[in-house]
């Protein structure tokens, strides 16, 4: 639970909002109402934004930093987010009303936009989160995933993170449960995840999926055993992701990527979401470290990151005085 420090001043919250990677995606169905049935595997990563949310002494919401080329306004899912609970605050009589629902949101962008690694979905997770205790809201925590499935489907798995098998729309979630009984836990995993410089829809992606010949699909269940055991073979050995080849069938560079990353690093490789970004499991923190760095001057950004235990970090579950 956060602790809340009150020194006069406005409130300033510093939260880490976490990236994730598919470990497994299989897509079941397409729904009536256009969305698609899902069963995948979803992992938080070390990789993270930095969000700040500064209580102002007016109603408004402000948006600005370090955004890497996403949009600073209404537009924005963070922006959307912040009014979102705004709104629900007040139809609930929530919290204090008024000038105590204003807040200057800043993002320090880490997390490739628009890479399959959920980080528009984070930096709104982190939001939801944040303002629920900068507001004193008290809002439980299906509560806030309730509301924030409102925002996208990756949303509701951003707030708690972990290691979490999802179905349904993407918001039906199963959680790998931590030590001494909690509910978020990770596969202690090492990864090294490459973001290439390609541009990928994953609205023309999921357009062109065509489930009647779509003739292999992934273990799902047998890649959760996996991360429940921590074994990297079982998890290698049966993951998947149905929208590989169809990404690949639209970005053919992209495969020729896959292949050269995997002929690289020795391993399976796979692509996270609807893409572009790779990824591939090494047996410790070193193997991954050597192999980042024999990738540096491939043409995207190169990581080497750890699996994460929650998906909104508090960075030491302190609210401290801002100077303004």
């Amino acid at each position: 639970m956060l602790s809340q420090i009150h020194l006069g001043g406005m409130q300033l919250l510093v939260l880490s909002a976490h990236a994730k990677v598919n470990l497994c995606l299989d897509v079941l169905k397409r729904r009536p109402d256009g969305y698609h049935e899902v069963d995948m595997i979803l992992q938080s990563i070390d990789l993270a934004d930095e969000v700040m949310l500064e209580q102002i002494g007016i109603e408004s919401i402000e948006l600005g930093g370090a955004l890497a080329g996403t949009p600073c306004g209404p537009e924005n899912l963070v922006w959307k987010a912040a009014m979102l609970l705004a709104s629900h605050a007040e139809v609930c009589g929530r919290g204090g009303g008024g000038g105590r629902r204003g807040v200057r949101i800043t993002l320090n962008k880490k997390i490739p936009t628009a890479a399959g690694l959920g980080g528009g979905s984070a930096d709104a997770a982190a939001v939801l989160a944040g303002l629920n205790q900068l507001w004193n809201l008290s809002l439980s925590l299906s509560e806030l995933e309730a509301l924030s499935a409102k925002l996208g489907a990756d949303v509701p798995f951003c707030i708690s993170g972990g290691c979490a098998r999802a179905r349904g729309i993407g918001t039906e979630l199963a959680f790998l449960p931590g030590a001494g009984g909690s509910q978020q836990g990770a596969p202690p995993l090492n990864l090294v995840l490459f973001t290439p410089h390609i541009s990928v829809s994953t609205a023309a992606v999921y357009h062109n999926l065509n489930l009647d010949h779509c003739a292999w699909h992934p273990k799902v269940a047998s890649v959760w055993e996996g991360c429940r055991l921590s074994d990297i073979n079982l998890i290698t050995g049966h993951w998947g992701n149905v929208l590989q080849p169809v990404t690949f069938n639209m970005h053919p560079e992209l495969e020729r990527l896959k292949n050269r990353f995997e002929s690289l690093a020795g391993t399976p490789v796979i692509m996270s979401g609807s893409g572009p970004s790779l990824f591939t499991i090494q047996p410790d923190v070193t193997a991954a470290q050597n192999l980042a760095a024999q990738m540096r001057d491939w043409p995207g950004q190169v990581f080497a990151v750890k699996t994460f235990p929650c998906g909104v970090d508090f960075g030491g579950n302190t609210l401290v005085s801002s100077k303004s």
